[in-house]
């Protein structure tokens, strides 16, 4: 696969990120689960990252539960949230018919919003609710990103490596 080097600095190779859609996809909450607030509540977070390279079309699907630190199989309250972000010239992130490697600075903008658009719709659905007040913590989307999408902070995304990749 043919690549262009892209020889400006840092900054400047930073793609202009767009948001595009916010989709609450699901929610429910099990107040009959809610025995005792004084219990232990673990909330978890999972991921699906997605692309569409010929709309420069980024998706990322956040998931968010509510359970009792054994208890995994029901939830107290869940939320899915679907986020759509435009990336300027999303084909030069290409690595493979599959994936995708963005600018560390650029996932971790794009799951620092969706961290709060995720944050925002669920304070707004569990108002009135017995965990209205236990919202998560709020968190570095920088580490967080960097837990989801390790290969876009490795080194090897260096404009050195692009090259030695390239067989130049």
């Amino acid at each position: 696969m043919n690549r262009k080097l892209n020889t400006m600095t840092k900054k400047e190779q930073l793609p202009f990120v767009t948001v595009k859609r916010i989709k609450e996809i699901f929610f429910s909450i099990n107040e009959s689960l809610l025995d005792d607030l004084s219990k232990t509540i673990k909330i978890d977070m999972g991921q699906e990252f997605g692309f569409v390279l010929e709309d420069n079309l980024v998706g990322l699907t956040l998931r968010m539960f509510y359970h009792y630190p054994n208890d995994l199989q029901n939830y107290l309250a869940e939320i899915n949230v679907q986020n759509i972000f435009e990336i300027e010239n999303l084909k030069h992130f290409l690595v493979n018919e599959t994936e995708i490697r963005l600018p560390p600075e650029t996932i971790t903008t794009i799951v620092g919003e969706s961290i709060a658009h995720l944050r925002a719709l669920l304070a707004k659905n569990l108002f009135g609710t017995a965990l209205q007040e236990k919202l998560p913590t709020l968190v570095d989307p920088r580490e967080v990103a960097n837990y989801f999408y390790p290969q876009m902070f490795e080194a090897d995304t260096s404009i050195e490596q692009l090259i030695k990749d390239a067989n130049f």
